[in-house]
């Protein structure tokens, strides 16, 4: 029997992301709304879910707010939040009516693992360091320099690359060439927890210099570091995990 999940963010690309990763599994059905308000509308409606998400970058993210009402329209559901950095601590994940929490972001093929256990009430614990199976030869060809780097994102159609190498300062291309936007994504990927090589982790962050956002899709290298192509928010998981083992394959 498949676990019906509410999943509000306000992110559709990420939302996407979560329905198609757990759907795959043939054991979910997902729903996305894009508003938390939405998502107690829709706990208001005839059925029932088994977990609702919430997002925290929700523009109504009052997790206890959410929680309470969503918890009056469905008392059987739990309840996630998939926190800010910004809301750690009061007010936020350990809000009253917040079950558990997924953090952001996630190892993509532990997700499923994770849900569950947060259907079952336990709270999700570090991925066991699955393989990934069909992963490009990346490593007879990793980049060394902003050149490299900006061939990479060409071929793989991306608006930035950033590699990270423990000792070693950040080489970046594009949109990750310096600046405080793309330090701040090299914080975000250092501070992510280690992953065996060949893992991959994809996030949503705001847009460089404007309005909406962009997808991180970033594989853990061996023996230390990450690669990281940013994409615009349209281009899917799926579709950046394509481009860049063609880009590994070609590269032989």
């Amino acid at each position: 029997m498949q676990s019906s999940i509410l999943v509000a963010t306000p992110q559709a690309a990420f939302g996407e992301l979560i329905r198609q990763s757990l759907e795959q599994t043939g054991r979910y059905r997902v729903e996305v709304a894009y508003q938390g308000d939405e998502a107690v509308q829709r706990c208001r409606r005839p059925g029932s879910y088994q977990l609702v998400i919430l997002d925290g970058d929700l523009p109504e993210a009052d997790f206890g707010r959410l929680a309470a009402e969503i918890r009056a329209a469905q008392p059987g559901a739990r309840i996630a939040a998939l926190p800010t950095a910004a809301q750690a601590g009061p007010g936020g994940p350990d809000a009253p009516g917040v079950d558990g929490t997924l953090d952001k972001p996630f190892y993509l093929p532990s997700l499923p693992a994770a849900i569950e256990r947060l259907i079952r009430g336990s709270s999700p614990e570090a991925p066991a360091g699955e393989d990934s199976p069909g992963r490009p030869a990346w490593q007879n060809w990793l980049p060394e320099n902003g050149p490299a780097l900006e061939r990479l994102a060409s071929a793989c159609q991306a608006v930035g690359a950033l590699l990270l190498r423990t000792g070693e300062a950040p080489a970046g291309a594009g949109v990750c060439t310096g600046g405080a936007w793309a330090g701040a994504l090299a914080g975000a990927l250092e501070n992510t927890p280690f992953q065996p090589a060949g893992a991959e982790t994809v996030l949503y962050r705001a847009a460089p210099g404007g309005p909406g956002w962009v997808m991180v899709y970033a594989v853990q290298l061996e023996p230390a570091g990450q690669l990281a192509l940013v994409f615009p928010e349209a281009v899917t998981y799926s579709q950046a995990r394509m481009r860049f083992a063609a880009a590994g394959l070609q590269k032989g």
